[in-house]
């Protein structure tokens, strides 16, 4: 098999997800789980997210959950040196998509 290259530079002028500045200098690597199910993002988190006892997850939302939370554990497991980040990727009916100008459709014959 062919050697990647060498891992790359932490910039230390490194913000975190959150827009703070990080003093955490290790190498980021980030889980991201994507699925096909949508959410609504013109709902509160929140009332999507939370039971009303905001004590516990809905039901429906906790089988992602626990993926991306198996799957971050299995790469900080794997990479204990590294900062390891977990993202939930889902598509958002409230937003619409815009389709490229007709110039720069795929012509068929």
């Amino acid at each position: 098999p062919e050697k990647s290259g060498p891992l790359p530079q932490h910039n230390e002028n490194q913000y975190d997800t959150n827009g703070e500045y990080s003093t955490d200098h290790r190498i980021e690597l980030r889980v991201i789980e994507v699925k096909s199910k949508s959410w609504d993002s013109r709902q509160s988190i929140g009332s999507k997210m939370w039971n009303a006892n905001k004590k516990s997850i809905k039901a429906n939302h906790l089988p992602n959950l626990l993926d991306v939370a198996f799957q971050t554990l299995v790469v900080r497991r794997a990479f204990p040196n590294f900062r390891v980040t977990s993202w939930l990727m889902m598509p958002d009916k409230a937003k619409v998509w815009k389709a490229p100008s007709s110039d720069k459709r795929i012509k068929t014959d």
